[in-house]
């Protein structure tokens, strides 16, 4: 018997000529929602096609794409995207895993150059072909049929926690607004599992109704002609008082792990107070990666495996793999130059594509458009300097930028030791490993140091580091040496450290008998995910977001569990 085509992304019914003319408009018009986000797409895609277009949230897209391997938490956040996208839609998968927690795909490619060149062809025929069927039928995975059925069981909740939406169209973009509907979805989502399914569309594309928002008034029971006036002191004077001494509902939002102004996979606590920001802090389950698990490995296969834990600096960390295994038998501070070449292209290309999702963040579409071609141009050949640089100047000058950034954000000074790259630089600390290496002081290098603790200084100091990197790379282009191949030995403890875009990041290991038994790894974003709380309390919703983002925390280096060592 052969399998139903898109038998949970189809509408169910036959196709018609009119529904044949829809179909050919849905596959003209691709709308895809990426996961864990544009970021990541970006650094796997170096070209971005023109005829299809990143969907904001669920709701708006018609494609679900998974880029790469998902942890079981975020397969489950992607499965809750995916129930949320109205039929007909198509689940695409670039990667050899099909993700837990999600149907077969309706088409998986390679995680190649060029996936999405292949991917779309057959994403639009589907859609052509396929958006309704008589064999469809909807989806309902286990873990979300068990959360409703907890829901029914365990009662109401709070009124006031519901279904009022600030600022979005849905799900995922939030246009420095926030929801305080109570459900899961790409933009963020309250913590109670009724709440979670609250507002979903159900697989006909329809809104599902929340039974525990339902009231049921007995006729006669209240009658509202009648009842006695409640001044709002007397109906606010037990609520808690921010610093401003306002009395408002609270609410407590998980702004991730989709949300386009954040690094895909990166989610955020928050407990507001209206739009006032009274906690916020980093949540670690979603990405967590254990050693423990894949322990004992091969050595040859750890930069490897580095390399794919981090999605958006993957060459850094499989050159820190490969320093700390060769440590074992030498000095491990050198570097050749091909490695620096290496090192600080990815360092251009991860400052660009975190400038493409801090625009997102800031509202502005143009400085979006502008840092996600430049990070294209670099993905795809060697950049050329004298057009990037004008584009860089031209940003640093731009006077609403520098107002907006400048006002908040500043680190307190007993915080600044613990950090490194960007952050500490801009507040004046001179922490780059760099410094260390010889070939970078043969060159002439000096690390970039700015006195702006405050968002505008990272982001000056990021571009200053592009500007430089850009220098670095033109100097070495004479001197361009093939680093030699290493056997691993077959047993040692090795240790190596790198500058990566975000910051120091340490790696030690131990070796027996040719396979790693212990790992233990030390990334810069640990120590950025902690200065959520202090940057944010206090702060309107809007700027708090700005500040978390003006941070560059990779989701993929805050969960990663050490084992040993």
């Amino acid at each position: 018997m052969t399998k139903p085509v898109m038998k949970y992304g189809a509408r169910k019914g036959k196709m018609s000529t009119m529904r044949r003319w829809m179909a050919g408009a849905a596959a003209r018009d691709l709308r895809i929602f990426p996961v864990p986000g544009a970021d990541v797409l970006r650094m796997h895609q170096s070209e971005l096609n023109s005829d299809f277009i990143i969907a904001p949230n669920p709701r708006e897209a018609n494609v679900l794409l998974s880029v790469g391997e998902l942890t079981e938490p975020l397969a489950k956040k992607t499965a809750v995207a995916y129930q949320q996208i109205p039929r007909p839609r198509v689940l695409a998968v670039a990667g050899s895993e099909q993700p837990v927690h999600l149907p077969e795909p309706d088409v998986q490619v390679s995680l190649e150059k060029s996936f999405l060149d292949e991917a779309l062809p057959e994403v639009r025929r589907l859609l052509q072909d396929y958006a309704w069927s008589e064999s469809a039928e909807p989806w309902e995975p286990e873990f979300l049929v068990n959360l409703i059925e907890d829901a029914d069981n365990g009662g109401g909740h709070d009124h006031h926690h519901h279904g009022h939406s600030h600022g979005h169209g849905g799900h995922g973009e939030h246009d420095h607004g926030h929801s305080h509907g109570a459900h899961d979805h790409a933009g963020h989502e309250h913590k109670k599992a009724d709440e979670e399914h609250s507002h979903q569309p159900n697989d006909h594309g329809q809104e599902g109704h929340d039974d525990a928002c339902e009231h049921e008034h007995d006729d006669g029971e209240h009658d509202h002609g009648d009842m006695d006036f409640m001044s709002m002191v007397a109906m606010t004077k037990d609520l808690p008082r921010p610093k401003d001494g306002l009395p408002m509902n609270r609410s407590e939002v998980h702004f991730g792990p989709f949300h386009p102004g954040l690094p895909g996979g990166l989610s955020v606590f928050m407990e507001l107070d209206g739009d006032t920001v009274i906690e916020a802090r980093v949540e670690n389950g979603l990405t967590a990666r254990s050693f423990e698990e894949i322990l004992p490995l091969e050595a040859s296969e750890l930069p490897d495996l580095l390399a794919g834990l981090n999605p958006l600096t993957p060459q850094t960390y499989r050159l820190l793999a490969k320093k700390a295994l060769t440590s074992t038998f030498g000095d491990n501070d050198s570097i050749s130059s091909e490695e620096l070449d290496l090192l600080e292209t990815e360092r251009i290309r991860s400052h660009l594509n975190w400038l493409a999702t801090f625009a997102k963040t800031l509202g502005n579409e143009w400085l979006h458009r502008a840092a996600t071609h430049w990070h294209r141009i670099t993905r795809k050949e060697e950049a050329d300097s004298s057009k990037l640089l004008p584009f860089l100047d031209q940003i640093r000058n731009m006077p609403y930028l520098q107002r907006k950034l400048s006002v908040a954000g500043v680190i307190p000074d007993p915080l600044l030791h613990h950090l490194s790259g960007p952050v500490a630089k801009s507040a004046g600390i001179k922490q780059d490993f760099r410094s260390r290496q010889k070939q970078y002081g043969d060159l002439g290098w000096e690390p970039v140091i700015r006195q702006e603790n405050n968002a505008w200084g990272r982001f000056l100091v990021r571009l200053d580091e592009i500007e430089q990197s850009l220098e670095m790379i033109e100097k070495t282009k004479e001197q361009q040496a093939k680093s030699e191949e290493l056997d691993f030995p077959g047993s040692g403890k090795g240790s190596a450290q790198l500058e990566s875009p975000r910051g120091r990041a340490s790696l030690n290991i131990s070796i027996k008998d040719g396979k790693v038994q212990e790992l233990h790894i030390e990334t810069p974003s640990q120590p950025l995910a902690g200065l959520v709380p202090t940057l944010t309390g206090e702060m309107e919703l809007s700027d708090a977001l700005v500040q978390i983002a003006s941070l560059d925390i990779s989701p993929w280096e805050v969960g990663l569990k050490n084992h040993g060592v």
